[in-house]
């Protein structure tokens, strides 16, 4: 079952066989100048930064009576429901830029230049949310019980957005009871792996994004939809988000050139709309005057320059994605529906057995190469909605038996979930656009079932279960246009 993937990675030389040494990091050294974004699962319940983020989202709250204010509580969340670019490749750019003028929005109004936000590890104490933000009113979401009631053309084709202050996740109940194969540090490191940047950004994006989106929202919470920042716990989940592409950044990994002009998006701490912001300007963390608690200053110091196509000799030479096959597909998939699709793969078995070089992140010192076994993945495209798919996640399985039910999660079937966040059947330009597109990672699945002898021939089915947790989302269905199989 679980342990036979440990037993088979190993054979196939998957255990992340480093071919420079890590260096152990035994003490972490920081500018002067730097805000340091820290781990909450590490911070005392009493740490000084939850009472000073509390503090902020107060000030925020008492500025929402003055609408020309851009920086109230408010107006910092509608800035999300109009401008956010779900589903692309600029979700990480755009985010960061966000991030951190909230972040400087936050030391002005509490009189602390220096304050740095947490960040949510979801793979840290079972992904549970700090417990601050249950018991310090002004951090939890019921205290404030702000309304939603707002509509962009940008989000769910300009449906009224009517969500409430509640979570789906109670106080002490972590992510990776739900979803653990989406959550827990192996899935982290293998999401990391990737060494091709916009399957990098689905798999974080589709993966644990989406799914902490849905699984704090659900039924009908705020985390569940375009006005998700009215919840606290929103901008360190985003945090986490933008520290896995920081650390996927420093260990040498090429993020391309991406267009997006986000002029008079955003206001800085002293509500002055901001004008030349741009996707490339949000490369270089460091020069926006932030780090984690995760690198060091032996990290490389100007990251953009990591980040032109012709920056690294070495990435170079890392391993391409590669086409297996594909298959279309157009049968509607719906809440509590078994979906298959089979692909007839060609070199399956052999990109299985190959190693392949990546950039590794894990106890990141310095930047340096690591070998494994190459990664299949099924890229789920084309898709379509009938209705508002939002708090919908879909499981999906491996090679699983026939019959009207999905296998249980423990099943060596079990690949993993992705969620649909904001996705309906809205035009082009809108959260619901067609060039959505969600990956899972099969290896491990397919690790388990070739130590089984379950893995005979290149073809590979693959299985999928939608779950609803929105009741908007109940008698919705979807289409997946294209499913490709790809070898990383």
């Amino acid at each position: 079952m679980k342990t036979a993937r440990r037993q088979f990675i190993g054979t196939v030389g998957a255990a992340g066989l480093a071919l420079a040494a890590p260096a152990i990091i035994s003490r972490r050294v920081f500018a002067a100048s730097e805000r340091v974004r820290r781990d909450a699962q590490e911070m005392a319940a009493n740490d000084q930064t939850f009472k000073d983020y509390a503090d902020a989202v107060s000030a925020m709250h008492q500025l929402n009576s003055t609408a020309s204010d851009r920086r109230g509580w408010r107006n910092q969340a509608l800035i999300h429901l109009n401008f956010c670019p779900h589903g692309r490749d600029t979700f990480f750019p755009w985010h960061r830029w966000y991030i951190n003028f909230y972040e400087q929005i936050c030391g002005e109004l509490i009189g602390k230049k220096d304050f740095a936000l947490p960040y949510w590890n979801w793979a840290a104490n079972l992904g549970t949310i700090p417990n601050a933000f249950y018991d310090i009113q002004q951090l939890n979401v019921t205290y404030w019980n702000d309304p939603s009631n707002a509509s962009s053309p940008n989000w769910a084709g300009g449906a009224m957005v009517r969500t409430v202050g509640t979570r789906g996740l109670a106080k002490g109940v972590g992510v990776q009871t739900i979803l653990p194969d989406v959550f827990d540090q192996k899935a982290i490191d293998g999401y990391q792996a990737q060494t091709n940047y916009s399957l990098f950004r689905s798999a974080i994006e589709g993966n644990p994004h989406n799914n902490g989106h849905v699984i704090v929202g659900r039924p009908n919470g705020h985390m569940i939809s375009g006005m998700s920042p009215l919840d606290p716990i929103f901008w360190l989940h985003h945090c986490n988000v933008d520290r896995l592409w920081a650390e996927w950044q420093t260990a040498r990994n090429t993020t391309p050139p991406l267009v997006g002009n986000y002029d008079n998006q955003f206001v800085n701490a002293m509500n002055k709309p901001q004008t030349g912001i741009n996707a490339a300007g949000s490369y270089d963390f460091k020069a926006l005057g932030y780090t984690y608690d995760t690198l060091t200053s032996a990290a490389p110091a100007a990251v953009a320059s990591l980040n032109s196509a012709t920056s690294l000799v070495a990435s170079a030479s890392l391993s391409l994605p590669k086409p297996l096959g594909s298959v279309s597909n157009t049968a509607a998939s719906a809440s509590g529906q078994i979906s298959r699709a089979r692909i007839q793969a060609s070199g399956l078995l052999d990109s299985m057995f190959t190693r392949r070089v990546f950039n590794a992140t894990t106890a990141l010192a310095s930047p340096r190469n690591a070998m494994e076994g190459r990664r299949t993945l099924p890229k789920f495209s084309k898709i379509k909605a009938e209705g508002a798919l939002t708090g919908m996640w879909v499981k999906v399985y491996v090679n699983a038996p026939q019959g009207a039910s999905a296998p249980d999660d423990a099943s060596p079937h079990y690949a993993g979930a992705f969620a649909f966040f904001g996705f309906t059947n809205a035009p082009a330009g809108a959260h619901g656009h067609d060039d959505h597109d969600f990956t899972i990672d099969i290896t491990n699945a397919l690790a388990d079932l070739a130590n089984d002898g379950l893995v005979v021939n290149d073809d590979v089915e693959i299985t999928w279960a939608p779950q609803s947790f929105d009741p908007t989302s109940e008698k919705s269905s979807f289409t997946v246009g294209e499913i490709q199989l790809i070898s990383t």
